[in-house]
């Protein structure tokens, strides 16, 4: 399988800021205004950090089209995705809260 961190370099980046840190939960609130703040171009990104998240701890790609991971949903017309905090893993919490802080 290809190394999805290699084809997005994003990502091997935020997770080499966070990988020795010890897990800590995103502070909900902070980072739903944060991202509700966001370009439609950088919201695609928050997604593609939680697939790509996914593919690695998966070791798989998902071949469905409209494949959410987390049990996320998709909206009303497939414009975005609703996540529950509480479905998200702690370490990808943490990867979407450092992207937070550069963004």
């Amino acid at each position: 399988m290809t190394d999805v961190a290699k084809l997005f370099p994003l990502y091997s980046e935020l997770y080499s800021l966070i990988k020795d840190e010890e897990e800590t939960h995103m502070n909900w609130s902070i980072a739903s205004s944060k991202i509700n703040a966001l370009s439609t171009e950088k919201m695609e990104l928050i997604y593609a950090l939680i697939l790509c998240y996914f593919i690695k701890e998966n070791h798989v790609i998902p071949d469905k089209k409209r494949f959410v991971p987390y049990k996320g949903k998709l909206m009303d017309g497939n414009h975005g995705v609703l996540f529950h905090i509480n479905q998200i893993p702690i370490r990808l919490q943490m990867i979407l809260s450092k992207f937070l802080e550069y963004v």
